[in-house]
This record gives C-alpha cells, sequence and structure tokens, in this order.
C-alpha cells in the first residue's frame, strides 16, 4: 500500500450522533469496539477512554468541533502515530495551539491526537506537512543502545531524528556517541 492508501485504512470519521464510519464512508460502526474488532485500526489504545471515547466525545462537542467539521459533519481522525518530536513554525503556533487544546479538552492521548491536531492545522491554514525520518527501534534489547545509534549512523536513509539515546547511557557515551555521527 502507499502511503496515501496506508492512511485512507486506518482513518475514521465521528459523527456528533457517536456514530463511526471508515475514512470513504463505506463501512458504519456503533461503537469504537466496534470499528477496532472490523480491524479498521488495530492499535490496542483505540478503543480506550483516552483514545477513541475521548474522540467520540470531541465530535459530540458540536460548538467546539464547529471549525473542524468536514462537509458531512463529521471530524476526521487521523491515524495514531509515534508523537516524539514535532517542529511547529511560530506563524501556526496559535492554531495549532486550538486543535490541541480541543483534543485535551476530552483527555485525547497525544499519539491518538498528534495526527489529527497536524491535520486541522493543515486544512486550517493551507500549511505544508513535512516527514523526516525517525530512526528508531522497538526491540528491548537494541532500542537506545550504543548499537541502535550506530544502525542510525549506518541508514542507507539520513535520519533526521534518532529516538531513543538517552543520556542515561551515561554522559561520556552519550558524548563520544553523538560525537561520531555528526
Amino acid at each position: 500500500l502507499g502511503n496515501a492508501d496506508v492512511v485512507n485504512k486506518f482513518a475514521y470519521r465521528i459523527f456528533p450522533d457517536g456514530h463511526l464510519e471508515d475514512y470513504k464512508q463505506t463501512a458504519s460502526f456503533g461503537t469504537i469496539e466496534e470499528l477496532f474488532k472490523a480491524n479498521l485500526n488495530g492499535w490496542p489504545h483505540t478503543p480506550t477512554s483516552f483514545c477513541g471515547e475521548g474522540q467520540i466525545e470531541m465530535a459530540k462537542d458540536v460548538e467546539s468541533a464547529a471549525p473542524y467539521l468536514e462537509d458531512d459533519g463529521s471530524l476526521l481522525f487521523s491515524p495514531y502515530v509515534q508523537a516524539d518530536f514535532m517542529y511547529v513554525p511560530t506563524k501556526y503556533a496559535d492554531e495549532f495551539a486550538k486543535a490541541a487544546q480541543f483534543h485535551l479538552k476530552h483527555r485525547v492521548f497525544i499519539e491518538c491526537a498528534y495526527g489529527t491536531v497536524v491535520d486541522m492545522v493543515r486544512r486550517k491554514t493551507g500549511a505544508v506537512v513535512r516527514l523526516d525520518k525517525l530512526c528508531t527501534d522497538f526491540d528491548p534489547l537494541v532500542r537506545g543502545t550504543v548499537e541502535f545509534l550506530q544502525n542510525c549512523q549506518t541508514s542507507a536513509k539520513p535520519e533526521a531524528v534518532i529516538h531513543p539515546f538517552k543520556i542515561s547511557q551515561g554522559y561520556g557515551l552519550y558524548g563520544s556517541a553523538l560525537d561520531n555521527i555528526q
């Protein structure tokens, strides 16, 4: 699948009455659990109070949702993402704060909110979104180690951000590792 296909597969709409639909509006769901069980969005946090349930409350908050509604009256929710780094140009900061505050009002977890906040800002301002490559590894035996950092350094694709490589590895090791990748 291409990036747009992946995004569209995992994106969903929520309407003020609380029902949900897939991005292309070919399937309808009565609850966030039904959407999750249909494997539309397989992330385990989706059906929780701090993700999908909070998003449903956002859609029901018609007054706050008004600036972000789609033509059909739904709120479009982007897929979850790893939400470790974001650079927001200052000219978009106010709009970013409004979109983020709307999510905070309904206690939506950052990984659930991140993509949708960015999309809300993009649609309201015409901002261009650029994705930089994040070097990361989820293997607990590799993540955050010198081996991990070396893998990032030798990657065929240039990395914009390396995460995580923690100072807790020791200042000397941390400093020398960063010196090596510069």
